[in-house]
């Protein structure tokens, strides 16, 4: 049904009132309301021009006409021109003719791939995994020494670095500790320092322990202890001269410096540093730490438990290092060219084993003599663990295997204990009810000594291993007891033989976590 539409002013372009959608102002208006719409649809020319046809106005600029409109079909008349000067509408734009305007535009449109969440991600690589091979360069396929070559020919390039830390010689021959430059054993090539990505990590740790293995902080170092990576190789391989003669680092060699925060790099995102992973501890691991030009920092122990929504130690002694100005700056380890070609002709010489420092052998040997260990110390050795032994082999009461249970099982009363005519009554570790205790009360007069049957044995378990009850107060301190307590209320605590294996006497349940100081032991409160 023609109807009125929002054709706006034509102009003619002097080559015979010809018009394009830049030129004409309009819109074409849907005769029905579409499925699934509220109301009657707009179609702008602009859209009619590049998606149906091409529009052409008539010689007289009375009528607008949609020509060239494919798919062998005829030419339309869209617009008349009315006596009063407006424009009437001609063509009516069915539901069909919209939709095949909404496929011809998609096809013309460039849509992004929605986003998939976190967890539908997840799930495809894990039925994708396996499925497509990894690509692994020529340099991939290559062993440990073999890129452990690599490294060392990095660090006459620029490419790899060894870093002395501070308060050691940069010119010592076998040093006991090093940073090094993260390799990655996948592509056998090395990553640049910086912020953890996939082009770039923070450095590396090797060192020596007390017992002569060496150890590393890279994710192919940790796999085992005997598991061999490119920094344990590098670190033997330039102290290859004093493996055998050299000094095994003591605890006390191990611990210095375990306050010391150092300086390892610097770049355009910040500053890089080193914190003792516990200082308090034996192991000179060290936990890498980033501060960006902003001030904000980043741990890398957060892979290993570190709290990520708070600053956790090692930032925290970063941070104090930095305000005290205590901060400590490393070097460079300076290497030769005859340093590094004995490097090189070990790791040609090496035999697959991590050696030892300090030893003559590596693995290889130390598991051998593993293997031939003695008969007698694997057999204590099977006893402790609490396997069973062959009866033809047991000793009988003396035999290990009787004093087991005793020594690693539940604390039970010995079968052996003596029955003298002192003792009226065996102990059977049995509950005393208060009517036993009444009719024993008068046995034995107030003024003597307890006798021993009264005298719980040390093999006693829970209750029944108290020997009396004191007077006790929860709430006084230990220098308040000595001066008398002034609290009305008073407790009772029980005595009982420091090795005896005890239970809690009561098991309080608590309403809040707030009562715990109020309900549970009590009594340990006095040692303030």
């Amino acid at each position: 049904m023609p109807q009125k539409s929002g054709l706006g002013d034509l102009r003619s372009d002097g080559g015979g009132y010809h018009s394009s959608s830049s030129t004409m102002k309009g819109y074409l208006v849907s005769c029905s309301v579409p499925k699934s719409k509220q109301k009657r649809q707009l179609l702008c020319l602009g859209c009619v021009d590049k998606l149906m046809g091409q529009l052409r106005l008539s010689t007289d600029a009375e009528s607008v006409s949609l020509c060239d409109r494919g798919h062998n079909e005829q030419d339309a008349l869209l617009f008349e021109r009315q006596a009063s000067g407006s424009w009437r509408q001609t063509l009516e734009l069915t539901n069909e003719l919209l939709e095949a305007v909404v496929i011809s535009n998609e096809s013309t449109v460039s849509r992004k791939r929605p986003k998939k969440a976190e967890a539908e991600s997840a799930l495809n690589r894990g039925m994708q995994a396996g499925s497509r091979a990894r690509e692994m360069l020529p340099e991939a396929h290559l062993g440990i020494a073999a890129q452990a070559a690599l490294f060392l020919s990095g660090v006459l390039e620029g490419t790899c670095r060894l870093v002395i830390p501070a308060g050691m010689d940069a010119c010592e021959a076998n040093p006991p500790r090093l940073y090094m430059t993260y390799w990655d054993h996948n592509r056998a090539r090395p990553k640049a320092l910086g912020k953890p990505s996939k082009e770039k990590a923070m450095l590396e740790e090797s060192w020596w322990d007390g017992s002569g293995h060496s150890n590393c902080s890279c994710d192919r170092g940790r796999l085992a202890r005997d598991a061999p990576c490119v920094h344990k190789l590098v670190l033997a391989a330039l102290g290859a001269t004093g493996l055998q003669q050299g000094d095994l680092p003591t605890a006390r060699e191990l611990g210095r410096g375990a306050g010391l925060v150092e300086q390892v790099g610097v770049d355009s995102t910040g500053r890089f540093f080193a914190a003792r992973s516990s200082p308090r501890g034996v192991s000179p691991a060290h936990k890498m730490l980033h501060r960006s030009v902003e001030g904000v920092w980043y741990c890398q122990g957060k892979r290993d438990g570190c709290p990520s929504q708070h600053d956790c130690s090692h930032i925290l002694a970063a941070k104090l290092a930095i305000q005290a100005g205590h901060v400590h700056f490393v070097q460079g380890l300076l290497l030769g060219q005859d340093a590094l070609s004995r490097a090189r002709q070990w790791l040609e010489q090496w035999d697959g084993a991590l050696p030892l420092l300090g030893g003559s052998g590596g693995s290889s040997e130390l598991r051998a003599s593993c293997e031939g260990a003695g008969e007698e110390e694997a057999h204590l050795m099977g006893l402790i663990s609490g396997q069973r032994h062959e009866p033809a082999g047991c000793a009988g009461a003396d035999c290990f295997c009787q004093e087991h249970q005793q020594l690693f099982g539940v604390a039970e009363p010995s079968t052996s204990q003596n029955q003298g005519a002192d003792v009226s009554e065996p102990w059977r570790g049995l509950r005393r009810s208060k009517q036993w205790w009444r009719s024993h009360a008068g046995g034995a007069p107030s003024t003597a000594a307890p006798q021993r049957v009264q005298e719980p044995p040390a093999e006693a378990l829970g209750k029944d291993a108290i020997r009396c009850w004191v007077a006790s107060c929860g709430s006084c301190t230990l220098e308040g007891a000595q001066r008398g307590c002034q609290h009305e209320g008073k407790g009772r605590a029980p005595v009982m033989v420091q090795e005896t294996q005890a239970v809690q006497v009561t098991q309080p349940k608590l309403s809040q976590l707030s009562d715990a100081p109020d309900f549970h032991d009590p009594w340990v409160m006095r040692l303030r």
